[in-house]
């Protein structure tokens, strides 16, 4: 199957040998280089739609926001060879998310001493924190407070990749 949009692959049509049978599976090379935000999101669309059908499309990208958006997997190639290959949530969503709370009275640290939470830094009135796991037990507790503002922003693949190439910028 194809997905047309003038301009958005680069290349096509690549046979790909499985077990001894060949078929057609569409190689996008950054295919949403040059594209507005419009046609950037209709370009998601189309390939949601595509992956919803139960096609295959391998996606080279090196804007990770938009691996992220629209893989349900994620293969990272180094040196010319796949190191790692995972569903895209178990590579963001299971790790640390960053939060921050900002509570309308002072709120003891002993408050925020539950399962998942570390590196938690604060004066009472503001803290920032990492959390790892189930979200659930740390939004029953902040229930309990009188939270002003609260911010958590999930791993984004951008880290992972950067932890298996190594801080190379």
């Amino acid at each position: 199957m194809a997905i047309e949009v003038a301009g958005l692959v680069k290349r096509y049509g690549d046979k790909v040998p499985v077990d001894g049978v060949s078929f057609t599976v569409p190689v996008l090379d950054e295919p949403t280089e040059g594209l507005d935000p419009v046609m950037k999101e209709r370009f998601a669309g189309l390939l949601d739609e595509h992956r919803r059908a139960g096609g295959t499309i391998f996606l080279s990208s090196h804007i990770l926001s938009e691996v992220e958006q629209t893989t349900e997997r994620v293969a990272v190639v180094k040196a010319g060879r796949i190191v790692v290959t995972r569903a895209t949530a178990d590579l963001t969503g299971e790790r640390v998310r960053r939060c921050t709370l900002v509570p309308k009275e002072p709120v003891p640290a002993s408050e925020l001493a539950i399962a998942g939470v570390s590196a938690l830094e604060g004066d009472g009135w503001s803290y920032r924190f990492e959390f790892r796991g189930d979200m659930e037990p740390l939004m029953r507790r902040l229930g309990t407070l009188s939270v002003q503002e609260f911010g958590c922003e999930p791993e984004h693949l951008a880290r992972m990749f950067f932890e298996i190439y190594g801080d190379a910028r």
